[in-house]
């Protein structure tokens, strides 16, 4: 309670100050999440469950490390701290987090669900319970009714309260029928609202990132290094804050070499391909296509986003919600104003590469003339 207390307090911070903080909120999780992982082992021991079974302490506390991830990227743009040469990257963690956190949202939905279920195999274990003390007391009163001599009269009791005793077990199997119906929360709007909030904002960083690379490639020569250190030590320095978590483990920059086709490599495979025309142009047409898979990749996203926003914004008039709804029209904006700025780079870089064209295509009659004349 403590740690989340504190975390809530960041809030109340200027936004430079809410990173530091975030950094103390990091080390804490990470200890109560070695204490959550051996309390889920104690409960699956005492409810006879599985050792792969749902870690349900682990999870929720995750969904808060993530949820503090998050704010300390995009914490990290709005004070400007990222160099131009780094947002490719940055981008691209901040989309595996969001990632994580909508697989992890759906996990909790099914966690809360097989609480529910062993909640009610609980209550349905003490019913049956009580029913059983209830027949054993019943057969001793009845026996010693019996023993006392109890006549017709007694037996027309019997009958009765037989008949009675079945009328309650139907009325009780009823109220198990009822019990086992999936429950429908009040929350689920919010709980649609946070998945629609957090697809949105990971198309935003996925198109984004996608558009970066494209355009990169495009190019033709690897990005500047950055502008203190190398690539990968300014990534680990980055993201070091997240090395104290053990759930998600910290990405390191091999892992965004694995998911990203790095410069090193298409530099390797330029250089493999020299003296061959023929393998050359073959090699220049696939990065070509690749790119342009890319971009239409990026467009597919920024797209998505228009979606999202309109099944968005009816769960916000239905919880009567205009600040939210002023918020998605944002959103639709900043995905309307990339797809204008990427279509028009898109068509900058056609224009330049047809005019690449023609000056090679000039330059090599001018030699041809200049040879005619010798």
């Amino acid at each position: 309670a403590k740690t989340l207390a504190e975390g809530l307090r960041g809030f109340c911070h200027n936004r430079a100050r809410q990173r530091v903080r975030l950094e103390v909120l990091f080390q804490d999780l990470g200890v109560l999440q070695e204490q959550a992982a051996s309390l889920d082992a104690d409960f699956r021991v005492l409810n006879q469950l599985p050792d792969k079974s749902t870690s349900f302490l682990v999870q929720w506390i995750m969904e808060e490390a993530l949820r503090g991830m998050q704010a300390y990227i995009q914490l990290g743009f709005e004070l400007e701290l990222y160099a131009d040469v780094e947002a490719e990257a940055v981008l691209w963690y901040l989309d595996c987090v969001l990632s994580i956190r909508l697989q992890l949202l759906s996990s909790l939905e099914n966690q809360r669900l097989e609480l529910e279920h062993l909640r009610r195999k609980s209550e349905q274990a003490a019913r049956a319970k009580g029913k059983e003390e209830r027949k054993s007391s019943g057969a001793t009163a009845a026996t010693g009714v019996a023993a006392k001599g109890g006549g017709k009269k007694k037996k027309v009791r019997d009958k009765r309260g037989k008949a009675g005793g079945r009328k309650e077990l139907q009325g009780e199997e009823e109220e198990e029928e009822e019990e086992w119906r999936p429950t429908v929360r009040p929350d689920d709007d919010a709980l649609a609202e946070a998945q629609i909030s957090l697809s949105i904002q990971r198309l935003l960083a996925r198109g984004t990132h996608l558009a970066l690379t494209a355009l990169g490639r495009a190019r033709g020569h690897p990005p500047p290094p950055p502008p203190h250190g190398s690539a990968a030590w300014r990534f680990f320095h980055r993201f070091k804050a997240f090395s104290v978590l053990r759930y998600p483990e910290m990405l390191t920059y091999t892992d965004f070499q694995d998911n990203h086709q790095c410069w090193e490599e298409e530099e390797e495979e330029e250089e493999g391909m020299e003296g061959r025309k023929e393998c050359g142009e073959a090699e220049e047409g696939g990065r070509e296509e690749a790119r342009g898979q890319v971009l239409e990749d990026a467009k597919g996203c920024f797209k998505a986003v228009k979606t999202l926003v309109d099944h968005g914004m009816r769960i916000k008039s239905h919880l009567k919600d205009e600040q939210g709804k002023a918020g998605l029209r944002d959103l639709a904006r900043v995905a309307v104003s990339n797809s204008v700025v990427l279509m028009q780079a898109e068509r900058a870089l056609m224009v330049g590469e047809t005019e690449g064209e023609g000056g090679k295509e000039a330059r090599r009659k001018s030699r041809k003339m200049k040879r005619a004349k010798e």
